[in-house]
């Protein structure tokens, strides 16, 4: 019999009071704006790489799909031998929002009940452990799994016990997040046993199951390092940075809908005047998408907190200096050089000028 993932539910229960004994103690004012600004929140903007993505998850499913023969057995050497996607880009361009957002909607990812009344859950999905090592993976992915690990095991026989409940547990999917931790500090050897279990992973035998990989760009070297057997059996989508002016519209377009449709407020008039507030806003965003949506977001948070219905220039900066820690004559939002700035740096020109004043204050102590 397969064992409920106590601890998982515990801990969630333990969650749910702890958020509830704090609403209790809220005004009845404050309740209200966080549940508003969570509605804000909580709602997704699609763009084109979400297709991209979609279609990738499609080929993945025909695959497992196709594995039925005419006599309705299944016969795995009937799928095609590519059963691995990376999805790799940028921190803050939205690749795990997105990536979640689909194993959360699309129907053939949802759990349902076997022939036992069992729970089954056909798509599982866990940040790769850091510092990664093999018997880590195994064990986060073995408790996203449900099941529940106890004591300790050989690195191998961590990494058998969790092929196994794959195929117990009917699990055809594995997300990874965070995938890159695999060359991070990391020797030649090491990620060549990491990219050895990978492959592993993707033939167990008598069960087709496919996998996610998603991380930063560093995982593409990954990759490389096996690049003739694991490129082989993987597709690649990329999300990419937004840039000026090729992505001015769309940026436009989503500011407009969050701030009048999802939160149904005001944008001053004088934002979306030209393309220069979008400009400065995938500039303050680092060319991150998700980073983008973000700061829009904070700043109607920005407004609703300050008991405004609008959204103004003010309300950016502020989330600009929150996000970065940076003065005012380094906020994108605020001065007229704005180009010049490289947000990445906020926070090591705030260090700077911070070491600067120690040293003249030292120096005038001495004096």
């Amino acid at each position: 019999m397969i064992e409920p993932n106590l601890a998982a539910e515990r801990h969630r229960n333990n969650l749910t009071a702890a958020v509830q004994q704090l609403r209790a103690r809220m005004s009845v004012q404050a309740v209200s704006l966080a549940d508003r600004l969570a509605r804000i929140n909580g709602t997704y903007v699609k763009s084109q790489r979400d297709k991209g993505l979609n279609a990738a998850v499609d080929r993945m499913l025909g695959n497992i799909a196709g594995t039925v023969d005419d006599d309705s057995d299944v016969d795995i050497g009937r799928a095609e031998k590519r059963r691995a996607l990376f999805v790799i880009g940028e921190s803050g361009s939205g690749k795990t929002t997105a990536i979640q957002r689909m194993l959360a909607k699309r129907p053939e990812f949802q759990p349902y009940a076997d022939g036992y009344g069992r729970e089954v859950l056909p798509a599982i999905s866990f940040e790769a452990p850091k510092p990664l090592t093999l018997k880590l993976l195994a064990r986060t992915g073995l408790e996203a799994a449900g099941y529940p690990v106890v004591g300790d095991r050989q690195e191998n026989l961590m990494w058998n016990l969790f092929k196994t409940q794959i195929k117990e547990r009917s699990i055809l999917f594995v997300h990874i997040d965070e995938m890159q931790h695999v060359i991070k500090g990391t020797g030649h050897n090491e990620i060549q046993n990491i990219s050895d279990v990978v492959k592993s992973l993707l033939q167990i035998k008598d069960w087709p199951v496919h996998a996610i990989f998603s991380g930063v760009p560093s995982l593409a070297k990954f990759l490389q390092h096996d690049e003739r057997q694991l490129r082989n059996r993987c597709e690649v989508v990329t999300f990419d940075r937004i840039s000026f002016p090729g992505s001015a519209a769309d940026i436009r377009k989503i500011a407009l809908h969050i701030i009048k449709s999802d939160a149904e407020m005001e944008a001053d008039a004088n934002l979306f005047q030209d393309d220069e507030f979008a400009h400065r806003l995938i500039h303050g965003a680092n060319g991150g998408f998700g980073t983008a949506i973000q700061i829009v977001r904070a700043a109607v948070g920005y407004a609703i907190y300050g008991g405004r219905e609008k959204v103004g220039l003010s309300d950016f900066a502020s989330v600009y200096s929150g996000f970065t820690g940076c003065p005012v004559a380094k906020n994108v939002f605020l001065v007229d050089r704005w180009t010049e700035i490289a947000p990445e740096l906020a926070l090591s020109s705030l260090i700077e000028q911070y070491d600067r004043e120690e040293a003249a204050a030292r120096k005038g102590g001495r004096k």
